[in-house]
This record gives structure tokens, C-alpha cells and sequence, in this order.
């Protein structure tokens, strides 16, 4: 077989633009340093009546997440605990949990996002005996995201969720 060299050329031009195109869909793969993570990661861009699913990661090593505030059913409020970064793996020990213990679920009403409210339950810190492990992958975006209202947001996944950065300080969780 002789190989031509203007259809060698030609499929090599398709070929360098397949990879191209390929490479280009995949917006993720930077690796951060711990300090970038500092601040609050929420998993949606836009902030509502509450906030939603987040983490708050803080510079002396630990973190909180917090279930969403707009879940009025939930029982667990928040996970603490301490966090590392080993390469494109962020490390978590979850030592301790917020959870609401009892209470009855009522139909909701006001800004719940959830049909039933949990009423009258106690909140109950729970210090864990043996800490739980979590091991999460993480990519940074190389593209950050960018709302109508012109906010740029830096833009990570943790496993499979994505999350944006809406707070430089983790402590401005209200």
C-alpha cells in the first residue's frame, strides 16, 4: 500500500482536530494547593433564601459541611471535622455531626424547599469514637463560571457534584 501524502496530510489535519475538540470539551483536570480551597464551596451558583449543600473549608485544617438550609426535613445539619489535600484528593475525617433528634414532619409552609417540616425535634452534637474517612477526588475548572449579573465564581468538582466559590472566608457562613 502507498500512502498518498496530500491524504496523509488531510487525515492528519481531521485527526489534530478531533484531539482538539476532545481535549477542549473536558473543562476540568487542574490540581489546586490547599490554600486555594479556603473559603465556602457551595453547590450551586446562586445563592437563595439559604444556602444550599456546602463545604467551608478553613486554614487551620478543618472544615464543615452543611446539608441544605432550604431542606426543612433533613436530620442532619452539618458533618466537621479535619481536611487534607494529597495531590487531586481532598481527605476528609469527619469527627462530628449536627443532627436533629425526634420532632414529627409537618406540611411546609414559607421557604421550605422540601413538602414536610421537621418540628420539635432537639438539635444533638454527636462526637464520633472512631472518625469517618472520605476520600474525594477533586478538579479544579479551567473555565470559572460567570452569572448574568457579571459575578465570576472560581469553579471546582468534588467527586461527581460541582461547586463554586461564594465566600473568600469561611467563617461568613450565616
Amino acid at each position: 500500500m502507498i500512502l498518498k501524502p496530500d491524504k496523509l496530510i488531510k487525515d492528519l489535519k481531521y485527526l489534530s482536530c478531533f484531539v482538539l475538540i476532545l481535549f477542549s470539551m473536558n473543562s476540568f483536570g487542574q490540581v489546586p494547593n490547599a490554600k486555594y480551597l479556603i473559603g465556602i464551596w457551595q453547590n450551586s451558583p446562586e445563592m437563595a433564601a439559604g444556602w444550599s449543600d456546602n463545604y467551608q473549608f478553613f486554614d487551620n485544617g478543618t472544615f464543615q459541611f452543611n446539608y441544605n438550609q432550604m431542606d426543612c426535613e433533613k436530620r442532619i445539619v452539618y458533618l466537621k471535622g479535619d481536611w487534607t489535600l494529597d495531590k487531586d484528593i481532598v481527605v476528609l475525617s469527619i469527627k462530628e455531626e449536627l443532627i436533629i433528634d425526634g420532632g414529627k414532619l409537618v406540611e411546609s409552609i414559607g421557604s421550605c424547599g422540601s413538602d414536610s417540616t421537621l418540628e420539635g425535634g432537639k438539635k444533638k452534637t454527636i462526637k464520633l469514637i472512631k472518625p469517618q474517612i472520605k476520600k474525594i477526588k477533586i478538579m479544579v475548572s479551567k473555565k470559572q463560571y460567570s452569572s448574568e449579573m457579571a459575578v465570576v465564581l472560581e469553579h471546582i468538582r468534588l467527586g461527581l457534584t460541582d461547586f463554586y466559590k461564594l465566600k473568600d472566608d469561611p467563617h461568613d457562613y450565616e
